[in-house]
């Protein structure tokens, strides 16, 4: 294998694992939407608990 036919394969991999980062960071960036509304939906239910309690 010529140093040009390394170069170009690395080059293929180099996009290969930029495009899985991408994806991976687009995963990412959705379970952290996720989560953050998760955690808004438990302090909501936390704040209505804690105001029953308060009208028993």
């Amino acid at each position: 294998m010529t140093e040009h036919e390394e170069l170009l394969i690395l080059r293929v991999l180099a996009v290969k694992q930029a495009q899985e980062l991408e994806a991976s960071n687009r995963i990412i960036t959705e379970r952290d939407e996720k989560i953050r509304k998760q955690n808004i939906q438990i302090n909501n239910m936390i704040q209505a608990l804690l105001h029953a309690r308060k009208k028993l």
